[in-house]
């Protein structure tokens, strides 16, 4: 079997060469597809979002100041471009599926937008391959999110959404029940090393996604990344991953969210929030919504229902809009 890696690069602080650079040492190393983040931190986060990692990793005290520097979505092309066609990304806002290239074969949703029925849809009427990690998320979620694309071969891939995810908290057992859905499943991987990903693959994951850096401890994901000799490591092992393995970081086959999950999931998830100053007693529109993170208000997928309720407060622009904020 071919082990597909996918080697996320992010967003490389918005620095064009580096993602070059970046990109090309991860195909060099025998990656299957480079993945980048197409995003705008105005388009994502609040400006009071704080970041969720964990303490072993350096990162900014709020996630719009790690988001500030991002590529272009002209920019991420020009890296598809040296990449030679092997390169994807993630989508998430609608603008970055409008503009999405012809020539991507791939698009994927994060794991904490699996609430995100707008983007869910709109990355699916790209007419790419999907991709979209399950971190967090109930096999309920996941059925409803499936439910939002009929039609659409979705490959879903079994995830923890912790940064980085410590081995007891990888279960990566969770590809086999992932697969009994009878779809494609692969493994978002966020654990240090390699271990998790050779078992990923021992289970038949399809392929298996890491961060992947040429400066490591520069911050963020770089500080949890792999490099090249990693990466190379992974594609290039053929042996099985020893029973030891299986027993550190294969853990539950459940679906679900668990404790290590939880920051994450308030932080990284969306909720409808205030694009405008709204009066109280206004009929809400949708020019009035925009959906960001964090997770502190009514979920994106409820926005329809949301619609047309009268506001019994005055809601500031930015502020989350919570089911109290309604007659009713």
């Amino acid at each position: 079997m071919t082990r597909k890696l996918i080697a996320e690069i992010g967003s490389c602080n918005g620095d064009l060469a580096l993602a070059i650079d970046t990109a090309e040492a991860a195909l060099e190393a025998g990656a299957w597809q480079v993945k980048g983040q197409m995003f705008r931190a105005d388009r994502l986060v609040t400006k009071t979002a704080k970041t969720y990692g964990h303490q072993s990793i350096a990162e900014a005290d709020t996630q719009w100041e790690a988001f500030a520097k991002a590529l272009t979505y002209d920019q991420w092309h020009t890296v598809s471009t040296a990449c030679d066609g092997k390169f994807f990304a993630s989508v998430f806002d609608l603008e970055a599926c409008k503009t999405y290239p012809a020539d991507y074969e791939w698009v994927k949703i994060a794991s904490a937008d699996i609430t995100y029925k707008a983007l869910v849809i709109a990355a699916a009427q790209t007419g790419k391959r999907m991709i979209v990690s399950t971190g967090g998320a109930t096999l309920g979620e996941i059925q409803r999110m499936r439910s939002w694309i009929p039609g659409t071969p979705v490959t879903l891939m079994a995830c923890t959404l912790s940064y980085p995810t410590e081995p007891r908290d990888a279960n990566v057992n969770r590809v086999t029940t992932l697969k009994s859905l009878n779809v494609d499943v692969g493994y978002s991987d966020h654990t240090r090393g390699t271990a998790a990903a050779h078992l990923a693959f021992d289970l038949g994951a399809s392929m298996v996604e890491k961060h992947f850096t040429i400066r490591p401890g520069t911050g963020g994901d770089h500080d949890f990344a792999i490099g090249t000799e990693q990466a190379r490591e992974i594609v290039e092992r053929e042996d099985a991953a020893s029973d030891a393995i299986g027993v550190v970081f294969g853990g539950s086959p459940i679906v679900g969210p668990r404790a290590a999950e939880l920051p994450a999931l308030r932080g990284a998830r969306r909720s409808l929030h205030a694009k405008t100053d709204i009066p109280s007693g206004a009929k809400l529109r949708s020019s009035m919504v925009t959906v960001l993170r964090p997770a502190d208000g009514i979920e994106p997928w409820r926005l329809t229902d949301t619609l047309g309720r009268h506001t019994n407060r005055r809601i500031t622009a930015g502020s989350p809009i919570t089911t109290d904020c309604f007659y009713g």
